[in-house]
C-alpha cells in the first residue's frame, strides 16, 4: 500500500458510538455513516454502574442488542 491508499472499516454503531463527540474523542474524527440495520435482534437498554462514565456521558443507561432471531430467514 502506497502512502496515498485510504484504509477504510465498516462499522455498526447504534448506541453512543453515533455521538459526534464521542466519534471524536474516540477516532479524532466526526465519521460519515449511513443508516442500516441489524436483522436478529432488538434494542436493549442495560444499566451504567460506574457513576463517573453516567456524569460524562449524562445518561443512565447504554444502549445494547440482544439477538432474537426474528426475521432470520433459514438456509
Amino acid at each position: 500500500m502506497n502512502g496515498e491508499e485510504k484504509v477504510t472499516a465498516n462499522l455498526f454503531s447504534y448506541g453512543t458510538l453515533q455521538r459526534e463527540e464521542v466519534q471524536l474523542a474516540t477516532f479524532g474524527r466526526r465519521l460519515n455513516g449511513k443508516p442500516d440495520a441489524l436483522t436478529g435482534y432488538v434494542v436493549t437498554i442495560i444499566p451504567i454502574r460506574d457513576p463517573n462514565v453516567a456524569a460524562k456521558s449524562g445518561d443512565t443507561h447504554y444502549r445494547n442488542v440482544k439477538f432474537t432471531g426474528s426475521g432470520l430467514r433459514s438456509r
